[in-house]
């Protein structure tokens, strides 16, 4: 009875818990009869089935006969040629001739491998899973009176998967076999280094344009992953750097991150719209466990079209880069988390003593402490019928050099705002004054802060919080040339001479 042996291990074997999916057998443990009955029938139960996935249950064998310690197997035609001779089920268990299991080489160490592969071999052949009797619908996210019921059962091994892959757990092999859920879902969480504050990953940083930026993201996984598919999509402000991508995992929580075989492990695509995705390859996945960690990392520059913001937080003036994952049957989408890189601004008001707008003022701006001059690109000219301002905004490596400009120039209404600076002290320099006023002999200096601009070190009120307000005087109007002396004698002069004429008229009518 050598061969009846080893299907008695076989059971045992298939009845222990898999790590992605389970292999559940229903038998019928009163009865000592030498083959089974028609109306031997098994009951398989999920409790605490979770919401929106789908449950899938496979038989594989059919149990034909026993007689209380062995048993008689054989495979379900569906999966006759998973343990065919191009079969990948056949490295774990063979078949005789007429489909009855031989011999088996099941163990701890390859049973969740085993359970994977016969999962993707149930997919890609569209073997037609068991219903379940009635429709139920899971309230909750993780609920505990729902459940979901197959009864009417032929006895044999059964392979039970849910749409987001992962265990589900063997509790008894009687007639009524009992299946608590497990299911636990992955989640990500997302970073950006901030490297003005601890230089760790946090969910918001600040910088300038032109400036590279750093972003991990952290998969925990879930019990059984499978299909995971990393989404990710950055706001147009940031150009994301393909060559930076980098894959690491650990299963010890302890322990380093190692990298990860990329052209073993992931695939680098582009779907819906997503700046990137990364497919994570099943044989990967299927040497993960449940609380292993993966490590995404890449980098991005703050490019030119980035919004600027004066306070943090400020609605519209984001730049976001959002990640989730899909996995599963259905690709369920696990928890978003994004991030938010912060760029600044403000904008010089140029008036007179009256608060009237000068134009024709020429100025320059350098970092505090730093002589270079920054270079600027216009974004748009002043536009009075669109109440648009004149807006510059710092230069990149990549701008055309003919478009950069150290001198900016203020137009009728005086005001230009900058674009894309960081946190930081500036100094406004004005190189020419428009004419008639007298131009500035010291720099302004202007720090930027989250919450708005210190000028000459006084803060900015709401809600002119981004406002530089720089004032030009007139000069003193002086005495013409020549002083009123002259004026006298010019006077003085043209007297006597009316005076001599009219004695000359005089002393003429008189003789």
């Amino acid at each position: 009875m050598k061969l009846i042996k080893k299907l008695t291990t076989i059971l045992f074997t298939f009845m222990m818990v898999l790590s992605a999916t389970t292999m559940v057998f229903a038998d019928e443990t009163a009865s000592q009869t030498s083959g089974v009955s028609s109306t031997d029938k098994g009951t398989l139960t999920i409790n605490g089935a979770l919401k929106d996935e789908d449950y899938k249950v496979y038989r594989i064998f059919d149990l034909e006969s026993y007689n209380g310690t062995n048993y008689s197997y054989k495979v379900v035609d569906a999966w006759n040629n998973f343990f065919g001779t191009t079969g990948e089920g056949k490295t774990y268990i063979t078949l005789d001739t007429d489909g009855y299991i031989q011999t088996n080489s099941l163990n701890d160490t390859n049973k969740a491998e085993f359970a994977q592969k016969a999962l993707k071999y149930a997919k890609d052949n569209s073997v037609t899973a068991i219903a379940a009797d009635g429709t139920i619908t899971v309230t909750d996210a993780r609920p505990t009176a729902n459940t979901i019921t197959y009864s009417n059962l032929p006895l044999g091994y059964y392979l039970v998967d849910s749409s987001v892959g992962t265990l589900c757990s063997l509790n008894t092999t009687n007639l009524n076999a009992t299946i608590n859920e497990k299911n636990s879902v992955p989640t990500v969480k997302k970073g950006v280094r901030n490297a003005n504050t601890t230089d760790a990953f946090e969910q918001s940083n600040h910088t300038e344009i032109g400036q590279v930026v750093e972003f991990e993201t952290i998969i925990t996984v879930g019990d059984g992953p499978e299909n995971y598919i990393l989404h990710d999509k950055m706001d147009e402000g940031l150009t994301y750097d393909s060559s930076s991508l980098k894959v690491e995992y650990k299963t010890d929580t302890s322990a380093a991150f190692g990298d990860v075989d990329a052209a073993k492990y992931f695939t680098p695509t582009v779907t819906d719209g997503d700046t990137f995705d990364i497919k994570f390859e099943q044989t990967f996945l299927n040497t993960l466990k449940k609380g292993n960690l993966i490590r995404v990392t890449y980098k991005a520059t703050l490019n030119g079209n980035a919004n600027s913001t004066f306070v943090t937080g400020a609605t519209n003036h984001d730049n976001k880069n959002t990640t989730h994952l899909t996995y599963g049957d259905k690709s369920t989408s696990s928890n978003n988390s994004e991030t938010n890189t912060l760029t600044f601004s403000f904008y010089i008001n140029k008036v007179n003593d009256e608060g009237t707008g000068l134009k024709d003022a020429v100025f320059t701006i350098n970092r505090k402490n730093e002589t270079e001059k920054v270079e600027l690109v216009k974004v748009h000219d002043y536009d009075a019928v669109n109440n648009k301002m004149l807006t510059y905004r710092l230069a990149t490596q990549n701008d055309d050099p003919n478009n950069k400009v150290t001198k900016i120039t203020t137009p009728d209404d005086g005001q230009i705002r900058m674009l894309g600076l960081n946190l930081g002290v500036y100094e406004i320099t004005e190189e020419s004054a428009p004419k008639g006023y007298n131009k500035l002999t010291k720099a302004v200096s202007v720090e930027i802060k989250e919450h708005g601009v210190v000028v000459n070190g006084t803060n900015a009120t709401f809600p002119k919080i981004s406002e530089v307000k720089i004032v030009n005087k007139t000069g003193t109007v002086l005495p013409s040339t020549g002083g009123m002396g002259t004026t006298i004698m010019y006077i003085v002069g043209a007297a006597l001479l009316i005076g001599s004429g009219v004695m000359l008229i005089t002393k003429k009518n008189a003789k």
